[in-house]
């Protein structure tokens, strides 16, 4: 367990509210952490399970997440915090999960991507925010979120309900919002940033050179035309000179058709690697195609010694200006537009807010998603019932068929031996037949029938 994951469970546990009972799986606490790794006081009295494959501290009930030893609906919250990546069919694990939670039962996942391999007691994935998006795909009421380096990040968190009601899309967001404004800015591991599936617009990724040092006073700014609706985000690179220190770096995004604000970002310089990519969230903008914005980037308080820049290309942006301190040169710096894909869920929801016929259609077909699951399971135990009852009637036809071969059996015997008596009883007949015509051709058969037969017979 590592302590941005603790401090995650510490913020979620006194924001949201968390059925019971709450089983932790990968409990086990390994030398070094029993105290550390224990979660159960963010819990108070609720009821808490800690689940492993192997006895220890921490650990109440043992099992692995291919198979957890709970009934259907037996469980209200499952953790699984650091433990993914060593699990071998981590698919088939969330399955495992969705069954054991009951109905509006909360998952909670959690794992690395840019992390050093480590065998507790074996190491076998790294996951991206999307695969965890992909994972939780069976709730329409899900969160991912990162924190790292925005194209290598070293934390993905996930948060989903099962189905049960509606509302609870709603209900999870307004969780989230108060979870990512509960985030400490001196965090381990960085910013919390919530993860949307988005298609970059706009890129450019050439790292030719380093733009002046941030310092007070310095404004550094580009401006760029947004060629899609659903503006959510832009990535930009970083340099921090291979150093580590205190200081803010404040983005700010304009609107250039009206002058308004779109967003504003703060980040620590503790946060900035050599050359890395940080992402600076949008509310998502509705209508951004064709518009221009501006990115400005400065400092406050001189960073406190330490050096920090933007990395930048020679080659400018499409209908983009790069400006040093009010002065425009040449290139561009290094960035990526991101707009919201078209199976982002903010965008449905933007797009339900324009046209509420959509908001109908959409809702429909996400509750006929839900119903297809559910129905789904109905039916799959059904067919588990009827192949049971199946293979049953199939092991009685078996039987009354071997009993069936034995009476055949018995009767082919009795066959063999009853035409055998009918054909020893033939060949006597021949017998008696051919001994009767030899007696009546005799001269002694014809004499006794004169004499008392009274004729030649």
């Amino acid at each position: 367990m590592r302590e941005n994951v603790k401090q995650f469970m510490r913020i979620v546990a006194a924001t949201m509210d968390l059925p019971e009972p709450i089983v932790e799986a990968g409990s086990l606490q390994t030398e070094g952490q029993e105290e550390f790794a224990d979660l159960r006081p963010y819990f108070g009295a609720r009821s808490y399970l800690g689940m492993d494959m192997r006895p220890g501290p921490g650990v109440e009930l043992l099992g692995d997440l291919h198979r957890i030893p709970l009934s259907d609906a037996g469980a209200g919250t499952i953790l699984m915090l650091d433990t993914l990546e060593h699990v071998a069919d981590p698919v088939g694990a969330i399955e495992e999960a969705h069954r054991a939670l009951r109905p509006g039962g909360v998952l909670i996942i959690g794992s690395v991507m840019n992390f050093p391999i480590h065998n507790y007691p074996a190491d076998y994935w790294r996951f991206t925010p999307a695969a965890f998006d992909h994972l939780l795909r069976r709730s329409r009421a899900r969160a991912v979120m990162f924190q790292g380096d925005a194209e290598f990040p070293r934390t993905v968190l996930g948060v989903a309900i099962k189905p049960a009601a509606s509302g609870q899309r709603s209900y999870l967001r307004g969780v989230i919002q108060r979870v990512l404004s509960s985030w400490p800015e001196d965090a381990v591991g960085g910013p919390l940033v919530l993860w949307e599936a988005t298609d970059i617009v706009l890129s450019q990724r050439r790292a030719e050179r380093r733009l002046e040092t941030l310092r007070p006073g310095l404004a550094i700014e580009q401006t760029f035309a947004c060629p899609q609706n659903g503006l959510a985000r832009v990535d930009v690179c970083l340099s921090s000179f291979g150093q580590w220190g205190g200081g803010t770096v404040f983005f700010t995004l304009t609107d250039g058709h009206t002058g308004d604000v779109v967003a504003t970002y703060r980040l620590s310089a503790q946060h900035i690697g050599e050359g890395g990519w940080r992402t600076v969230p949008i509310p998502a903008q509705e209508q951004s195609a064709g518009r221009v914005y501006t990115l400005t980037v400065s400092t406050p308080d001189g960073l406190r010694g330490h050096s920090v820049s933007l990395m930048a290309a020679d080659e400018p942006l499409p209908h983009g200006a790069l400006t040093v301190d009010g002065e425009t040169i040449d290139g561009s710096i290094c960035m990526q537009v991101h707009c919201l894909s078209d199976s982002s869920d903010t965008l449905l929801e933007r797009r339900r807010t324009a046209d509420e016929g959509i908001i109908d259609v959409v809702q429909q077909a996400r509750d006929v998603e839900d119903l297809e699951l559910v129905v789904r399971d109905a039916i799959w135990g059904s067919v588990q019932g009827l192949r049971a009852s199946i293979e049953s009637r199939i092991d009685a036809t078996d039987a009354h068929v071997g009993q069936i071969g034995q009476a055949i059996i018995a009767l082919q015997v009795a066959h063999e031996g009853i035409a055998e008596r009918v054909e020893r009883a033939i060949a006597v007949s021949d017998e008696s037949a051919t001994f009767a015509r030899s007696v009546r051709s005799s001269r002694v058969y014809r004499l006794y029938r004169r004499l008392f037969g009274g004729g030649d017979g």
